[in-house]
This record gives structure tokens, C-alpha cells and sequence, in this order.
């Protein structure tokens, strides 16, 4: 069985989140939706979608769109923001992926940005190939932000996460096994999709040290909610790692994004069982 996550592991994350998660790059989005032959009409259902991060950027070329996700509070910021921007085709979700009904044959691409270890793949991924039409698309998507400790700054920070964090045990963290394209691949193809590949962009980014602050804190394991009071030593903490390596108030750095690709055959229906 794969791993479960309370409703209120973001709580406390949304502003964080909003403000300091770097949007997924331009290429990308093209790239996806070139390889779905309904984009501009169709249905998007995104899965885990937090604030509407992956969900804003699909949503004008869709004429509905569904977005679920765990967090009450994402929910509520998505709803906001969507509000602001005169969305009427979006149709948001609070609650289990595992338990979202959607007509069987009915959707042209279902995505999940950054969230697809959370979910129950033994459940969501048989749910999504009978949502499917066929010919439709299922695209797993994320980033690898501080994901090492290869570059000095990254370690000296992290460094920083080891001592204040960790210590107290993060439960939250999903075994690596269950996560990244070369996972996703495996699943995706045991299922029985085609034209199943990972695609890598790459971003060139300067950070601030808020800006790492601020990401570190859209995180399950150092949210502002998880660190409690130990939030303004943890960031005091972090601005003094920082300080070596700050050039003219930043650092630059080259973000990898991806996503991973699957298509539904178009000579086999959807799974309605």
C-alpha cells in the first residue's frame, strides 16, 4: 500500500506556496500541450493541485476543467484566485483523488504537479486510465529544488534542515522509491499506456535568501505550522548559510523541471469496472 497524508500536512502553507514555488517553465506547458490533441477544447482533470499551480496554466486552453486536492485550504485559495481571474470552467475539488467521480471515456488529460507520490497509485492510476478517452494523455509532473546536496549552498542549507528539523522526525517524507520519472515510467507502462518518456526543462533562476526562506517554508517538513516556534531561529538560521554565497543579494542556479508522459491507447477503452 502506498503512502497516505493528512488533509492538514500544507496547513499554514498556502501564502508560502503562492509567493515563493517557482512556476513551472513556458516551454514546458507548450510542450505538454502539443502532445494533447483536444487542448483548446476537451477536459483537464488535475489531481493534488494545490493552489492552482499547474491547474492556471492548462485551464484557458480546456473548455472544463476539474481540480482536486487533499487541502481544504488550497481549495479555498484556488476558488479565490480563480474568482480574480474570471475562470467560470473550473470545477474545484476538496478530497481524495482516490474518491473523485468522473464519467468513464470523458477526460483528454489528467495531470498531477508534484503530487503524485501522495497519492494511492495501487488506486488513482486504474481510476485515471477508465476517466481517460481514448487517445487521452496522463502527464505527472515536478521539480528538483534543493533535491541534493551537490552545489556548496544547497549543502549549507540543508545542513541547517538537518539540525532544526529532522531531528524531530518527518514521517511525511515518501520512501524515494515511490517517487520520480524513472517510477512513474514503470507504473504508467505496467498499465498499460503507450508513448510512455520523461521530458527535462531546465531554468535558470537567482534566488534571495527569502526566497529560500519562503520555499523551504511552502514545505511539508519546514512549514511555518511544522517548525512552530523555532520558525524565526530556523530562518535566522538559513539567511546566516546563505550569507557566503550571495552575489549582489542572490544566488543563481539552474532549476530541473519534467514531466512524464502517457498516452491511453486509442484501440483500447476505458477501464469501467
Amino acid at each position: 500500500m502506498e503512502p497516505r497524508f493528512p488533509a492538514h500536512l500544507f496547513a499554514g502553507t498556502i501564502d508560502d506556496y503562492v509567493r515563493h514555488r517557482i512556476p513551472y517553465p513556458e516551454p514546458l506547458i507548450r510542450d505538454l500541450l502539443a502532445r494533447v490533441s483536444a487542448a483548446g477544447n476537451g477536459m483537464l482533470v488535475d489531481l493534488g493541485c494545490g493552489p492552482g499551480r499547474l491547474t492556471f496554466r492548462l485551464a484557458p486552453h480546456f473548455a472544463r476543467v476539474v481540480a482536486c486536492d487533499l487541502e481544504p485550504g488550497m481549495i479555498a485559495a484556488a476558488k479565490a484566485e480563480s474568482e480574480r481571474r474570471g475562470f467560470r470552467h473550473i470545477q474545484w475539488e476538496a478530497g481524495l483523488a482516490e474518491t473523485l467521480e468522473i464519467p468513464a471515456g470523458s477526460v483528454d488529460l489528467v495531470t498531477v504537479g508534484e503530487a503524485f507520490h501522495r497519492l494511492n497509485q495501487e488506486v488513482v492510476v486504474p481510476l485515471i486510465s477508465r476517466w481517460l478517452r481514448p487517445g487521452g494523455a496522463l502527464a505527472t509532473a515536478g521539480s528538483y529544488v534543493l533535491a541534493d546536496r551537490s552545489l556548496p549552498w544547497q549543502r549549507a542549507v540543508l545542513e541547517v534542515v538537518d539540525a532544526l528539523v529532522r531531528p524531530t522526525g518527518n514521517a511525511t517524507n515518501p520512501p524515494s522509491a515511490l517517487m520520480g520519472p524513472e517510477h512513474d515510467e514503470g507504473i504508467f507502462r505496467a498499465a498499460g499506456f503507450t508513448e510512455v518518456a520523461s521530458h527535462p526543462f531546465l531554468l535558470n533562476h537567482v534566488w534571495t535568501a527569502e526566497g529560500i526562506i519562503g520555499y523551504l517554508h511552502s514545505t511539508s517538513f519546514a512549514s511555518r505550522a511544522r517548525l512552530g516556534p523555532k520558525t524565526d531561529a530556523f530562518d535566522e538560521a538559513v539567511r546566516r548559510a546563505l550569507e557566503p554565497f550571495l552575489v549582489d543579494g542572490g544566488i543563481t542556479d539552474t532549476i530541473q523541471f519534467g514531466y512524464t508522459f502517457a498516452r491511453w491507447p486509442e484501440s483500447r477503452v476505458s477501464r469501467d469496472k
